[in-house]
């Protein structure tokens, strides 16, 4: 049987400040209870994704204590650098495990739950890369059966066009793409506005 990793990519609220764009909207205190809940539904729905182990990357490197004491399920560091290294090294790093194929999904996106993190694995039977399209440009999940590295270079994140640019790069290697269903994230009040979460 293919064994599949779904990678949680998650910072510890512990000692630092999520979701600063909440900010002066939320106070510190309510964007780390904000994050661990969504964190918490995360893990809570995507640990049920038949045929597929979870596993939490977590930032910064010391906070292993937390998310295994909190979830108890396989974690590993997050590689230093930005969003693009860390996301291209939790995939070399679960597929160097053995892994035939890895999701790795953010942890802020309430509507992502089994079936579609299912269906990205299922995606990969004919395709190369599976992508979950968020509504702000950017992208929930990404899904491969090796590493990638030029998916996440040059890429301008936290900005609108980051599906855009990743799906440009994968046209101009030829790669069969999957593009999953379109789902909110939270990173701005508008998007809790838009969620009933304000």
């Amino acid at each position: 049987m293919k064994k599949c990793a779904l990678v949680i990519m998650a910072r510890s609220p512990e000692g630092a400040d999520v979701k600063t764009r909440l900010s002066p909207k939320l106070d510190r205190e309510q964007r780390v209870a904000l994050y661990t809940r969504l964190l918490d539904g995360a893990i809570q729905r995507l640990g049920r994704v038949k045929g597929a182990d979870t596993l939490i990357a977590y930032t910064p490197a010391d906070a292993g204590g937390f998310f295994e004491n909190r979830y108890g399920l396989p974690c590993f560091a997050q590689e230093e650098g930005g969003l693009g290294i860390r996301i291209s090294g939790a995939i070399e790093h679960v597929l160097g495990k053995g892994y035939d194929s890895a999701a790795i999904a953010g942890s802020d996106i309430p509507g992502l739950g089994p079936r579609i993190a299912a269906s990205a694995f299922k995606a990969l039977g004919k395709a190369d890369i599976a992508i979950g399209p968020s509504t702000d440009g950017g992208y929930y999940l990404i899904a491969m059966k090796k590493p990638i590295p030029e998916l996440f270079e040059g890429i301008k994140w936290s900005t609108n066009e980051v599906l855009k640019a990743t799906v440009d790069i994968a046209r101009r290697m030829e790669l069969k793409m999957e593009i999953l269903d379109i789902l909110d994230d939270i990173d701005t009040p508008e998007d809790m506005e838009r969620l009933g979460l304000l």
